[in-house]
């Protein structure tokens, strides 16, 4: 701002002078309020983040929660997969009597056979059946780790751009207030 003052008898007009020392005056401040408000929301919105990553943390002890639940159901699974297991070899040394009985009486071997079968079958479709269990709450799991990580490099990107903006706006400030001082 260029100031055009009028001299007077004893230098410039006073009047001139006091009008340019209070519409820079004016200007300042207003330009300040303005900074000040842009400190506010700056505050506000970081204020946001951080209720965010509160958030985000309480989520992460929920899937953390979650996850030793599915260990512990996995580990259930184990367990009952073993003694499928142990199940099966119990039908297997079963069909291996049946059959070596067979050789005395053929109706009661085609009977242990054909339980034995249904043994099989069963513990087949439950074996399946738990596979498909175990896939589906994999990729649920997967799926909410994929969600929070999308979130919390969003809500890094935000507090970035946040943090920039501020930095400016103070860098803006300043030079605002030099440029003043300098006029003065």
């Amino acid at each position: 701002m260029k100031a055009g003052f009028r001299k007077s008898l004893f230098g410039f007009n006073s009047d001139d002078v006091i009008e340019y020392i209070e519409k820079t005056h004016k200007d300042f401040s207003e330009k300040e309020t303005l900074l000040n408000e842009k400190i506010d929301e700056l505050k506000d919105e970081l204020n946001s983040a951080k209720l965010q990553i509160s958030d985000i943390i309480a989520e992460k002890t929920k899937i953390e929660n979650d996850l030793k639940e599915y260990t512990e159901k996995y580990d259930e699974i184990e367990r009952l997969s073993q003694n499928i297991g142990k199940l099966y070899l119990v039908s297997e040394a079963n069909a291996n009597a049946v059959i070596e009985n067979a050789k005395q009486s053929r109706e009661i071997s085609e009977e242990a056979v054909s339980k034995s079968i249904k043994c099989a079958d069963d513990t087949y479709s439950s074996l399946a059946s738990l596979k498909d269990e175990i896939v589906k709450t994999s990729s649920e799991y997967l799926e909410k780790i994929n969600s929070l990580m999308l979130s919390l490099e969003s809500m890094k990107n935000n507090i970035y751009n946040n943090n920039l903006s501020a930095e400016k706006s103070i860098e803006e400030y300043e030079e605002l207030l030099n440029s003043i001082k300098n006029k003065i």
